[in-house]
């Protein structure tokens, strides 16, 4: 029986072709998990902006119906305390003059009070 002994230089190019075989098996491995990543990536990144974009129109929606409900029911105080004020007036025309006219007197006392030079009539 003869057993041909591969030489040395026939060993290294053997476990050259296996290195290199291995090498190009890793690298497409890791190809198709960063491919795969990618793709998960993409996905969770598409979902997260569906839902933020979601949860931001319902954040608008919400402010602007709240910014309505208080315009309206400022609205509503406003025309009922015009309304209260036309019914005083009405029903007792002397005492308003006269409430009307202590309110301005008392509104000019304040803008002399402030209107006041320092140390003047000192």
């Amino acid at each position: 029986m003869s057993f041909d002994k591969p030489t040395p230089g026939e060993d290294i190019a053997a476990l050259a072709r296996s290195g290199s075989q291995l090498a190009d098996q890793s690298l497409q491995i890791g190809r198709r998990a960063l491919h795969n990543g990618a793709e998960q990536l993409a996905q969770a990144a598409e979902q997260a902006q569906t839902q933020g974009s979601s949860t931001l129109r319902h954040l608008v929606d919400s402010t602007e119906e709240m910014a309505q409900h208080g315009w309206n029911s400022a609205r509503d105080r406003s025309i009922q305390a015009r309304d209260a004020t036309t019914h005083y007036v009405q029903a007792h025309p002397v005492a308003s003059v006269l409430m009307a006219a202590a309110a301005g007197a008392a509104l000019v006392g304040l803008a002399a009070l402030f209107t006041r030079h320092p140390g003047a009539g000192r």
